[in-house]
Protein backbone atom coordinates (compact mmCIF):
# COMPACT_ATOMS: atom_id res chain seq x y z
CA UNK A 1 0.00 0.00 0.00
CA UNK A 2 1.29 3.47 -0.89
CA UNK A 3 1.40 5.89 2.01
CA UNK A 4 -0.17 9.31 1.56
CA UNK A 5 1.57 11.63 4.00
CA UNK A 6 -0.42 14.19 5.92
CA UNK A 7 -0.18 17.82 4.90
CA UNK A 8 -0.12 20.29 7.80
CA UNK A 9 0.04 24.07 7.92
CA UNK A 10 3.34 25.03 9.55
CA UNK A 11 4.66 28.47 10.49
CA UNK A 12 7.27 29.63 7.98
CA UNK A 13 9.46 30.61 10.95
CA UNK A 14 9.85 26.90 11.82
CA UNK A 15 11.18 25.98 8.36
CA UNK A 16 14.89 26.04 7.55
CA UNK A 17 17.05 25.44 4.50
CA UNK A 18 20.60 24.15 4.28
CA UNK A 19 21.89 26.63 1.68
CA UNK A 20 22.94 23.77 -0.60
CA UNK A 21 20.00 23.55 -2.98
CA UNK A 22 21.46 22.87 -6.44
CA UNK A 23 18.21 24.05 -8.06
CA UNK A 24 18.55 27.77 -8.73
CA UNK A 25 15.80 30.03 -9.96
CA UNK A 26 16.43 33.37 -11.63
CA UNK A 27 14.44 36.45 -10.75
CA UNK A 28 12.03 36.10 -13.71
CA UNK A 29 11.05 32.61 -12.60
CA UNK A 30 10.69 33.80 -8.99
CA UNK A 31 8.32 36.52 -10.17
CA UNK A 32 6.36 33.97 -12.21
CA UNK A 33 6.19 31.61 -9.22
CA UNK A 34 4.94 34.47 -7.04
CA UNK A 35 2.30 35.37 -9.67
CA UNK A 36 1.16 31.74 -9.82
CA UNK A 37 0.84 31.44 -6.04
CA UNK A 38 -1.09 34.72 -5.91
CA UNK A 39 -3.42 33.59 -8.71
CA UNK A 40 -4.00 29.93 -7.81
CA UNK A 41 -2.91 29.63 -4.18
CA UNK A 42 -0.20 27.54 -2.58
CA UNK A 43 -0.92 24.28 -4.40
CA UNK A 44 2.16 22.13 -3.76
CA UNK A 45 3.24 21.54 -0.17
CA UNK A 46 6.81 21.98 0.96
CA UNK A 47 8.51 18.69 1.82
CA UNK A 48 10.77 18.62 4.88
CA UNK A 49 12.33 16.19 7.29
CA UNK A 50 10.86 15.84 10.81
CA UNK A 51 12.91 18.87 11.93
CA UNK A 52 11.38 21.02 9.15
CA UNK A 53 14.59 21.20 7.11
CA UNK A 54 13.39 21.68 3.52
CA UNK A 55 13.89 18.88 1.02
CA UNK A 56 11.65 20.32 -1.71
CA UNK A 57 10.00 23.70 -1.99
CA UNK A 58 12.72 26.14 -1.08
CA UNK A 59 11.68 28.54 -3.86
CA UNK A 60 8.02 28.28 -2.82
CA UNK A 61 9.08 29.05 0.75
CA UNK A 62 11.03 32.13 -0.37
CA UNK A 63 8.02 33.38 -2.34
CA UNK A 64 5.68 32.66 0.58
CA UNK A 65 7.87 34.79 2.84
CA UNK A 66 7.96 37.56 0.19
CA UNK A 67 4.16 37.44 0.07
CA UNK A 68 3.95 37.82 3.84
CA UNK A 69 2.52 34.35 4.42
CA UNK A 70 2.93 33.14 7.98
CA UNK A 71 1.99 29.49 7.34
CA UNK A 72 2.49 27.13 4.41
CA UNK A 73 1.40 23.56 3.71
CA UNK A 74 4.12 21.08 4.68
CA UNK A 75 4.68 17.35 4.46
CA UNK A 76 7.17 16.54 7.23
CA UNK A 77 8.74 13.13 6.67
CA UNK A 78 10.68 11.08 9.18
CA UNK A 79 13.72 10.62 6.92
CA UNK A 80 17.47 10.60 7.38
CA UNK A 81 19.65 13.28 5.77
CA UNK A 82 20.55 11.06 2.82
CA UNK A 83 16.83 10.58 1.98
CA UNK A 84 16.09 14.29 2.44
CA UNK A 85 18.77 15.13 -0.11
CA UNK A 86 17.65 12.32 -2.40
CA UNK A 87 14.11 13.72 -2.26
CA UNK A 88 15.46 17.14 -3.24
CA UNK A 89 17.11 15.61 -6.30
CA UNK A 90 14.11 13.48 -7.24
CA UNK A 91 11.55 16.25 -6.83
CA UNK A 92 13.66 18.66 -8.90
CA UNK A 93 14.41 16.23 -11.71
CA UNK A 94 11.53 13.80 -12.24
CA UNK A 95 9.22 16.16 -14.07
CA UNK A 96 9.30 14.92 -17.64
CA UNK A 97 10.06 17.03 -20.67
CA UNK A 98 7.76 19.21 -22.69
CA UNK A 99 6.87 18.24 -26.22
CA UNK A 100 7.66 21.43 -28.17
CA UNK A 101 4.78 20.90 -30.61
CA UNK A 102 2.22 20.39 -27.86
CA UNK A 103 3.71 23.38 -26.02
CA UNK A 104 3.26 25.50 -29.14
CA UNK A 105 -0.37 24.35 -29.46
CA UNK A 106 -1.01 25.17 -25.79
CA UNK A 107 0.63 28.59 -26.14
CA UNK A 108 -1.43 29.34 -29.24
CA UNK A 109 -4.66 28.38 -27.45
CA UNK A 110 -3.76 30.50 -24.43
CA UNK A 111 -2.83 33.50 -26.56
CA UNK A 112 -6.06 33.25 -28.52
CA UNK A 113 -8.16 32.98 -25.35
CA UNK A 114 -7.00 36.44 -24.23
CA UNK A 115 -8.34 35.61 -20.77
CA UNK A 116 -5.04 35.73 -18.94
CA UNK A 117 -1.56 37.09 -19.56
CA UNK A 118 0.01 33.68 -19.11
CA UNK A 119 3.48 34.88 -20.02
CA UNK A 120 3.72 36.45 -16.54
CA UNK A 121 2.87 33.06 -15.05
CA UNK A 122 5.50 31.18 -17.09
CA UNK A 123 8.46 33.57 -16.98
CA UNK A 124 8.41 33.82 -20.79
CA UNK A 125 8.29 36.98 -22.82
CA UNK A 126 5.57 37.44 -25.42
CA UNK A 127 8.29 37.08 -28.06
CA UNK A 128 9.45 33.73 -26.59
CA UNK A 129 5.91 32.41 -26.91
CA UNK A 130 5.44 33.73 -30.45
CA UNK A 131 8.79 32.25 -31.50
CA UNK A 132 7.76 28.82 -30.21
CA UNK A 133 4.42 28.99 -31.99
CA UNK A 134 5.94 30.22 -35.27
CA UNK A 135 8.64 27.56 -35.19
CA UNK A 136 6.03 24.81 -35.53
CA UNK A 137 3.31 26.40 -37.61
CA UNK A 138 5.40 26.17 -40.77
CA UNK A 139 6.58 22.59 -40.20
CA UNK A 140 4.90 19.67 -41.96
CA UNK A 141 4.82 16.97 -39.33
CA UNK A 142 4.58 13.30 -40.18
CA UNK A 143 1.20 11.75 -39.42
CA UNK A 144 2.83 8.67 -37.87
CA UNK A 145 6.23 7.63 -36.69
CA UNK A 146 7.71 4.28 -35.82
CA UNK A 147 7.69 4.32 -32.02
CA UNK A 148 9.86 1.19 -31.80
CA UNK A 149 12.53 2.75 -34.03
CA UNK A 150 12.32 5.95 -31.97
CA UNK A 151 12.74 4.06 -28.66
CA UNK A 152 15.73 2.11 -30.00
CA UNK A 153 17.62 5.37 -30.64
CA UNK A 154 17.24 6.65 -27.09
CA UNK A 155 20.45 6.09 -25.10
CA UNK A 156 19.99 3.89 -22.05
CA UNK A 157 22.87 5.49 -20.17
CA UNK A 158 24.27 8.98 -19.80
CA UNK A 159 27.88 9.92 -19.15
CA UNK A 160 29.18 13.07 -17.51
CA UNK A 161 31.54 14.80 -19.97
CA UNK A 162 33.81 16.01 -17.15
CA UNK A 163 34.22 13.05 -14.79
CA UNK A 164 32.91 10.32 -17.12
CA UNK A 165 30.56 9.00 -14.41
CA UNK A 166 27.89 6.88 -16.12
CA UNK A 167 24.29 6.51 -14.96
Amino acid sequence: MVEIPEVKKIAVSKLTTDGKNPNVMDVNYQIALKNNIKKYGFLVPIITNKDYLVADGEHRLTVAIDLGMTEVPVVALNVQEVDRRLLRQVMNKLKGVHDPILDAEEFKFLLESKEVDFTKLLAHTDQDVLDKINMFESVDLPKEFDEKEFDENIPTTTQCPKCEYTW
